[in-house]
């Protein structure tokens, strides 16, 4: 994964990293990326994720997953990075390749050059011949659209609860235990993720050497760690898993993951998990004489199989913010969703269907062609002056039906130029429903 040193206007140079940039990587990170008044150690966790991802121990990415602008003219310093990580995430429990851009950063003396769509043109050609079909960031408000990015999966959301809320109080034996997961657990996580992952459009897998790399590998100061722990019955079965931080999320302790197994009550779990993060979170206060906990917080998104029993626990709902999503080749990718596509058909009143269904984004657009509730093609298609195919919807704004954010009714509001034939209303929201979002733990 090697990028060619290119010369930039102002003489200046970019290139991939190699294992020896790491450090400087890390202290430009460290140095760049936490606002005004964060906490110093928010500084230190992003500089041992930097180092987590090129020292050569990731599953997915290393040093050369980086690329970096110097200037020659200043002791070749280093002035802007990105860095590009490998993942593999789930539509619908269909398994696809993203490719996660993170750590974007311009020394501020170097900005508005154009050196971070300089690298964005290298990373997405990168994806492009690696069919990595789906980038994803998060980021900072609106700049990722100047990329072709759509803001279009949640991202956050929670459901917070103070002391006074909380089932603290409890007599007795607790009916539930946990211990630190071990690599022989690995078998058990990946079934729970899986399960997952039939829950939600959207989610993020993980392989057998991720989660190995989750469990002991991972620096406990990367901003991305989590403690994983099973959770065990008083028999000693394990019924599920959590994770959390290493630190407060403010005041509060929160928890993500969460999972529990199939044909297992979540209603006698949740309040066993709520008093082993109050007791986590009291433990991190007390490293900091300046920190408290005082409340818990499930950071699961807009939706999740506990929230319906947390209400009297943990009152407080907090919107998400939002992924941005790309998607560089859409024909491709929705020839590989198809399986999924052809099941919600099956699954729906419009069983058998055939038939055209045109997209019109406006500059482009394209045609699927469907038999007997099958998809038979999915072609570029060029909209003419007269001709609006059945939906429309300009840009990326399709993004946020492909993904389940939106439904048509929705971007309709916004945009007046959107719109179906009445007659393919169905057939859109068969095909592309809006559902609810559980936050994507994402590997990084």
């Amino acid at each position: 994964m090697n990028l060619q040193t290119t010369t930039l206007k102002d003489g200046l140079i970019l290139r991939s990293a190699v294992k020896e940039d790491i450090p400087r990587i890390a202290d430009f990170n460290q140095r760049l990326h936490p606002d005004p008044g964060e906490p110093e150690i928010i500084g230190k966790m992003l500089h041992a994720w930097t180092t987590d991802l090129g020292d050569g121990k990731h599953p997915t990415t290393d040093a050369h997953h980086f690329t970096l602008v110097e200037d020659p003219a200043a002791n070749n310093k280093l002035v802007s990075t990105v860095c590009v990580i490998p993942q593999t995430w789930a539509y619908d429990g269909l398994p696809y390749k993203v490719a996660r851009i993170e750590l974007v950063g311009t020394d501020k003396e170097y900005r508005n050059r154009g050196l971070v769509r300089e690298q964005f043109n290298w990373h997405h050609q990168w994806c492009q011949e690696n069919r990595y079909l789906v980038q994803a960031i998060t980021g900072i408000p609106y700049y990722y659209r100047l990329f072709g990015y759509e803001m279009c999966i949640n991202l956050g959301g929670s459901r917070n609860g103070a002391e006074k809320h909380l089932p603290l109080k409890h007599e007795g034996e607790e009916a539930y235990s946990f211990r630190p997961a071990m690599n022989e657990d690995i078998p058990f996580l990946m079934q729970l993720e899986k399960q997952t992952s039939q829950r939600s459009t959207t989610t993020c897998l993980r392989s057998k050497d991720e989660w190995r790399y989750e469990i002991a590998e991972r620096s406990k100061m990367s901003i991305y760690y989590r403690h994983i722990e099973v959770i065990l019955d008083k028999e000693g079965n394990p019924k599920g898993y959590l994770g959390y931080p290493d630190n407060l999320w403010g005041k509060d302790m929160a928890v993500n993951p969460f999972e529990v197994i199939d044909g297992h009550s979540w209603l006698g779990v949740i309040p066993a998990v709520i008093r082993r993060l109050w007791l986590i979170g009291q433990e991190n206060a007390a490293k900091d004489e300046k920190a408290s906990c005082t409340g818990i917080r499930f950071s699961f998104g807009t939706s999740h199989p506990s929230y319906p029993l947390i209400e009297q626990w943990l009152p407080t709902k907090v919107p998400p913010y939002s992924w941005y999503m790309r998607v560089g080749d859409l024909p491709a990718f929705l020839r590989h969703i198809a399986p999924v596509l052809e099941k919600r058909i099956a699954a729906s009143a419009l069983i058998g269907y055939s038939g055209e269904f045109i997209l019109n984004f406006y500059t482009n657009g394209l045609k699927m062609i469907l038999d007997n509730g099958k998809i038979k093609s999915i072609e570029k298609w060029q909209p003419g002056i007269h001709e609006n195919g059945h939906v429309r919807v300009p840009g990326t704004t399709f993004n946020h039906l492909l993904f389940g954010h939106r439904d048509i009714d929705e971007i309709q509001y916004l945009y007046a130029e959107a719109g179906v034939n009445k007659s393919m209303k169905a057939l859109l929201t068969t095909l592309f429903p809006k559902q609810p979002t559980e936050e994507i733990w994402a590997f990084a």
